[in-house]
């Protein structure tokens, strides 16, 4: 009478949609890279063997401004920061360029800030501005490229210092235009590793709600059939016990009571399996071991199960009816494998981490030998789901299965 022992299982479609995912941006970090060089190069003017005060006050003014440019980022006007930043590097790099000629080097500067700025206005979703920054961007550089001198006449800088002013401004572009391809490697990491974990979260979501549609729809279908069926059959039932008793000798009644109160039997049985109210009613363990003793009447196989149940009992009840549903997916994987006679549970919960371990004496036939691929699917789909995994192995001449589970918080029913 294997009617009695049915399940839904969980599906198995693959969903792929991902949530919008936020992104890190890195303007203020950029800012500051641009201050540092800033403050560098006042340094150099002041301190260094030929002052270029001129050049330091120039320096001083675009340290200012770009200050300000971070206060109005504190303030939470992103896009204002962006634009007037944009804005700003390039005039300061222009005015700069035009003061120290070509050959200072400081145009090296534009190739950095020209790669962080177009990832910063397209990582903000808008291309237009992308693009007219990459215009406005390309002008200026054209501008500085045709227009600005080698060697402007009115410079009083010698030759040397413009050597080392040159390669100071190669070795700090190099830093900067290092840590930019740093930061967007950086950034590409941990975007594909949010929307690994965003899908992920989503696909839980979904079966979380698959889970609870399924529980829902069962109550739902038990309720009719108690209310219903069962209820039919129990009034046959006293009709048929009313009609025997006043003819003992009619066979025919005796037998059709007979498979009433089978058929009562098995329905219950339906019903059990389709909606463990003991679970709900009482807890885990007398749900599983109500199952377990419904089992035993229709497959030959001596089943014990263990475990930290007070523990187990503190958990939602949508947990404890998976657990439930695992223990009876693997039962019925194993039903028709008749060399497995008997099988052992034992649950192991230290929160939020739960250890199911399973061992039947057939240390031949694995949980991948089961020919019920919708109960295998929706086994790995509720171990999946509690960011689970599973091991297989011999031990004793026993073979041993271990889920690894990490409940998480759920809402009840």
């Amino acid at each position: 009478m294997q009617g009695a022992i049915i399940i839904d299982t969980i599906s198995s479609k693959k969903y792929t949609q991902v949530t919008p995912v936020k992104s890190v941006k890195g303007f203020k970090a950029i800012i500051y890279i641009a201050l540092v060089a800033v403050f560098i190069n006042i340094v150099y003017s002041v301190v260094g063997s030929n002052k270029d005060y001129f050049g330091a006050v120039l320096l001083s003014v675009g340290f200012v401004a770009l200050c300000f440019v971070l206060w109005i980022y504190n303030k939470g006007k992103l896009e204002a920061a962006k634009i007037i930043g944009a804005i700003l590097i390039n005039i300061l790099l222009f005015i700069v360029t035009n003061h120290l000629g070509l050959d200072s080097g400081t145009v090296v500067y534009f190739f950095p800030f020209i790669i962080s700025f177009l990832y910063i206005f397209r990582d903000g979703g808008s291309a237009r501005r992308t693009v007219i920054f990459f215009l406005f961007t390309t002008f200026i550089l054209l501008l500085i490229l045709l227009y600005v001198p080698a060697h402007p006449e009115g410079l009083i800088l010698p030759e040397e210092s413009i050597d080392r002013i040159r390669t100071m401004s190669l070795i700090i572009s190099f830093i900067l235009t290092s840590y930019v391809f740093y930061a967007l490697f950086q950034y590409q990491k941990e975007l594909y590793e949010a929307l690994v974990l965003n899908e992920r979260n989503h696909k839980i979501e979904v079966m979380r709600s698959v889970m609870n549609s399924q529980e829902k729809e069962r109550e739902v279908l038990v309720e009719g059939l108690q209310s219903s069926v069962y209820q039919s059959l129990a009034t046959s039932k006293l009709m048929l016990q009313d009609m025997s008793e006043k003819d003992s000798k009619n066979v025919f009644l005796h037998k059709s009571l007979s498979l009433t109160k089978e058929a009562m039997t098995e329905l219950y049985s339906i019903c059990y399996t389709l909606n463990p109210s003991t679970i709900r009613d009482i807890g885990l363990e007398e749900g599983l071991q109500e199952y377990i003793a419904n089992y035993t009447t229709h497959f030959n196989k001596k089943i014990q199960v263990s475990g930290n149940f007070s523990q187990i009992e503190t958990i939602p009840i949508i947990d404890k009816v998976s657990l439930f549903r695992i223990v009876q997916d693997y039962l019925l994987i194993y039903s028709t494998n008749e060399s497995t006679t008997t099988v052992s549970i034992n649950f192991d919960f230290l929160p939020p981490n739960m250890l199911i371990t399973f061992q039947q004496n057939d240390s031949e036939f694995f949980l991948s030998n089961g020919k019920e691929l919708f109960l295998k699917e929706d086994l790995n789909n509720r171990i999946d789901y509690y960011r689970g995994n599973t091991s297989e192995y011999e031990k004793d001449g026993m073979l041993e299965t271990i889920f690894r589970l990490v409940m998480s918080i759920q809402k009840q029913w």
